[in-house]
């Protein structure tokens, strides 16, 4: 990601990160990244359902698109919710402070899945394949693909 921030830096693009899967999994900072703009919505880290928050790089300007009464320095109208976003930041402090416990767990996981799936697969003849590394992906995530040796063959239960 930071090759990609990199060149929109030079074109002076600000660069917007969703953080929704990566928070809570793996570390990292939005000074590392160099991102400009990053959102992570709070029920991804067993927040309640309905808070999110969005990182404003202190020399990005923002535009209102909402008119009203001029809250959070004029750039949205509205009353912010002291009880979520509490909540919000009680779940973010427990999120980071296991996530090299819950990281392990969840690669652990999602590890024995992709085991199980290919022997299923591979007893049908078919192959299972990875799409790309399980080494760099987020460890809650597997994206994977099936190689049929013939069209219908995983479906239909036929080789």
């Amino acid at each position: 990601m930071v090759d990609i921030v990199s060149s929109s830096s030079a074109s002076r693009a600000l660069f917007h990160a969703d953080c929704a899967q990566t928070i809570g999994k793996i570390p990292f900072t939005v000074s590392d990244l160099g991102i400009d703009l990053a959102s992570i919505v709070g029920h991804k880290f067993y927040a309640p359902k309905g808070v999110a928050c969005l990182y404003r790089r202190p020399d990005v300007l923002i535009t209102r698109n909402s008119f009203g009464a001029g809250h959070e320095n004029g750039v949205r109208p509205g009353t912010e919710n002291i009880i979520l976003i509490t909540a919000l930041a009680a779940a973010l402090t427990s999120a980071i402070s296991d996530q090299e416990t819950n990281a392990a767990h969840m690669r652990r996981c999602r590890d024995l899945l992709y085991e199980e799936l290919k022997v299923i697969v591979e007893a049908k003849g078919c192959e299972l394949l990875v799409n790309g590394s399980l080494d760099t992906c987020l460890p809650n995530t597997l994206n994977c693909a099936i190689r049929q040796a013939k069209t219908g063959a995983f479906i239909s239960g036929g080789r």
